[in-house]
């Protein structure tokens, strides 16, 4: 564990390059806090001052005036209150659900604080982009005009399909992580802020932010007392989505040269590692860097207090082109399931022992011939 420690300190901002574009730290503008009130919502549901973005989209006065406050809070560094308190709401993740594992937990908060914070997320992010801090790549999350979904799921595939014609080796592990947004530790993300040069005054509002941000929960007859959110980022934060994924790519950084690109045939190769948000795929063609790469990143998410569910993980091996179903791999001290055990559908994709689309095709299809008859009269006959 150590070890791992010491990988990671490593990573600071002395071994990544100094920005070429500089992070803007100036208090907002008024056009820029303009875009995020008109991008947003109408009906977005409000915090728990009961103020909706609606006031600030029909009344051009108390958005300048909301402005003047922003400004100041920027350049006092002084993050108010009411902003780091939240009301919760649990959705539920699936159909039927009971248990309380079964439910996610959003952040209701004042939109005032969300227009701040959205400034300082549009912000970092395009800081981050113009000086290639992520790697497209291989993460496709939280990034703006990147398709991350339909290229993950498109590459992947690919992968898959010239393994099976080209005869080749292959290995895909996809990693569920478990409470993804809940158990990122706070000092990870300062960890990232400092790697990747980003000013102090940024660093200590965030700091500050996430020290005194605070949640309470209400059902028709109760309704809890504050509970500080000590580990974990919210969601809901207008701010946690790119946080979450330089979070990330600190551990994407450490492990990333536990194994070499994937060979697709045709001088064709692909980087061993893939990420959307906190979903990861590994993508090898050798077995015991699939196993290198893996055990790299137990003991990375493990260093961070964070952690993978084997259960919801998938495997899935090629060996000379051919389906491999007894190549096991194993994350958290459990068996991974294979996709010949358990098919999983990952970023819209369904992924079976088949290495087909048949499958989905025809079901597709049925499901078309099932429409709705008031759906029919809006198809041709013939």
């Amino acid at each position: 564990m150590e070890e791992v420690c010491i990988t990671c300190r490593q990573y600071d901002n002395t071994k990544i390059s100094a920005p070429g574009e500089e992070f803007n730290s100036k208090p907002p503008s008024l056009k820029e806090v303009n875009a995020v009130v008109q991008k947003a919502r109408a009906k977005s549901a409000p915090g728990p001052n009961g103020v909706p973005y609606l006031l600030y989209k029909r009344c051009p006065n108390v958005l300048k005036r909301l402005h003047k406050i922003l400004r100041g809070a920027w350049s006092n560094l002084k993050i108010s209150e009411q902003w780091m308190s939240a009301d919760g709401v649990y959705i539920p993740k699936e159909q039927n659900s009971t248990e309380i594992n079964q439910f996610r937990p959003i952040s209701l908060l004042n939109v005032e604080g969300k227009i701040f914070f959205s400034v300082m997320a549009s912000r970092l992010t395009k800081y981050l982009t113009e000086n290639g801090y992520i790697n497209t790549l291989v993460q496709k999350g939280g990034i703006p005009g990147v398709s991350g979904c339909l290229e993950h799921a498109t590459m992947i595939w690919e992968a898959i399909q010239r393994a099976k014609s080209e005869k080749l080796n292959l290995d895909v592990i996809w990693l569920d992580l478990a409470n993804a947004y809940g158990s990122v530790p706070h000092q990870m993300i300062q960890l990232a802020l400092r790697m990747y040069h980003v000013p102090e005054d940024i660093q200590v509002m965030l700091d500050d932010y996430f020290s005194g941000f605070r949640m309470r929960f209400s059902t028709t007859s109760y309704t809890t007392d504050w509970i500080n959110l000590e580990i974990g980022i919210a969601m809901g934060c207008t701010i946690s989505p790119i946080l979450f994924v330089m979070a990330m790519e600190v551990i994407l950084k450490a492990a990333e040269n536990s194994a070499g690109p994937a060979n697709l045939g045709g001088g064709c190769y692909m980087p061993p590692l893939k990420a959307f948000m906190d979903d990861n795929y590994i993508i090898c063609s050798k077995g015991d860097e699939t196993r290198r790469m893996l055990e790299r990143l137990d003991v990375l998410m493990a260093w961070c207090r964070m952690k993978f569910k084997p259960k919801k993980s998938r495997s899935l091996s090629v060996r000379k082109g051919k389906i491999d179903a007894t190549t096991i791999f194993t994350v958290a001290g459990q068996q991974i399931p294979t996709v010949s055990q358990e098919p999983v559908k990952s970023l819209g994709r369904w992924y079976d022992s088949s290495m087909k689309d048949t499958k989905r095709g025809l079901e597709t299809v049925e499901l078309g011939y099932r429409r709705p008859a008031s759906h029919q009269q809006m198809w041709p006959s013939g």
